[in-house]
């Protein structure tokens, strides 16, 4: 069994390739790209499949290690707090973090 370990939304993207439990193969897309990277770590991802030599259709599943909803949720809290002493400026931290959000979200879409 094949499992791709995907970690991508805050900050250090990796990827990680199980076979049958083992690590098969595990990179930063930082090492790779050689610039901080954020979003999906596709340069990880496919020097992890490229290491074991596997394709996209052997992969049997995808494991995401983030919870994007709890952190909007925390960062929308923390927003809402430091609205009282700067509402303009809330408003667009917010809106960026909804636009972040929504992003991310169709990335993982693009990954199944």
């Amino acid at each position: 069994m094949l499992i791709l370990g995907v970690s991508a939304l805050e900050h250090d993207p990796a990827a990680l390739l199980l076979r049958d439990g083992v690590v098969e193969a595990a990179i930063e897309e930082n090492k790779l790209v050689r610039f901080p990277a954020r979003g999906v770590p596709r340069a990880a991802i496919k020097c992890c499949l490229d290491k074991a030599a596997v394709a996209w259709k052997d992969i049997d599943f995808v494991a995401l290690a983030a919870r994007p909803f709890h952190g909007w949720l925390r960062k929308s809290l923390w927003c809402a707090r430091q609205a009282l002493s700067s509402p303009p400026g809330s408003a667009y931290y917010e809106a960026k973090v909804l636009g972040t959000l929504s992003r991310e979200r169709g990335n993982y879409q693009a990954l199944s």
